[in-house]
C-alpha cells in the first residue's frame, strides 16, 4: 500500500514539474516575443530590397560589437529600448553592419568594408538614415550618452515625406487636404 501511495505521489510530483516547466518556458518565450521589437537585418541586400518595396528608409547601425564600448552603450541605451522599437516599427527598416575583430570570413569582412566605404563610415558607432534611392538622409557618428528620445528626434525629423513629431503624431500641415 505504501509503495502505491509513493508511486502515485511521485507521478503527481513529476506531472506538476512538467506543467511548471512548460508554463515557465511559455512565459519566457512570450516575453522574448514582446521584447524583440522590429527585426534588425544583417544583410545589406535584404534591407535594401525591403526598403525599396516598402518605400521606408533604412536606419543602418555600423558597429564593432566585440570591441567598441560606445557601440554597446548605444545599443543598450537607445537602439534596443522599447521607445526606439516602437518608433521604428512601420517607419524604418533596421540594418546592423557589424565589424567585429573576430568571427568574420575574409569575404564577409570585405563586403562589410565595401559598405562602410560606400557610405563614408570611418568611425564606430555610426548610424545612418538611408533613403530608398540609396542617399544618406542623416548621419550620426559616435555616442556620448544621449537618451533614446533624443536619438528618435534626430532621425524622425529627417524621415522622407514625414511631418511627424517625435511622438509620432502628424502636425497640422500633414493633415490638411
Amino acid at each position: 500500500m505504501a509503495s502505491g501511495i509513493r508511486r502515485a505521489l511521485t507521478h503527481s510530483f513529476s506531472a506538476c514539474r512538467a506543467v511548471s516547466f512548460v508554463m515557465a518556458a511559455a512565459l519566457v518565450c512570450s516575453s522574448f516575443a514582446v521584447a524583440a521589437g522590429p527585426q534588425w537585418h544583417t544583410s545589406f541586400e535584404e534591407a535594401v530590397t525591403i526598403c525599396q518595396t516598402s518605400d521606408l528608409p533604412i536606419v543602418a547601425f555600423f558597429t564593432g560589437s566585440d570591441w567598441c564600448p560606445h557601440c554597446k552603450t548605444l545599443e543598450k541605451k537607445v537602439l534596443h529600448t522599447k521607445a526606439f522599437a516602437e518608433w521604428a516599427e512601420g517607419r524604418v527598416v533596421l540594418l546592423e553592419i557589424d565589424m567585429p575583430q573576430d568571427g568574420l570570413s575574409r569575404e564577409e569582412r570585405a563586403e562589410r568594408s565595401r559598405i562602410c566605404k560606400a557610405y563614408g563610415v570611418r568611425s564606430f558607432p555610426s548610424v545612418l538614415l538611408i533613403g530608398p534611392d540609396g542617399s544618406v538622409l542623416h548621419r550620426q557618428a559616435g555616442y556620448s550618452g544621449q537618451s533614446a528620445p533624443h536619438w528618435i528626434g534626430l532621425f524622425a525629423e529627417h524621415l522622407p515625406g514625414s511631418a511627424e513629431t517625435v511622438a509620432g503624431k502628424p502636425d497640422a500641415s500633414s493633415t490638411r487636404r
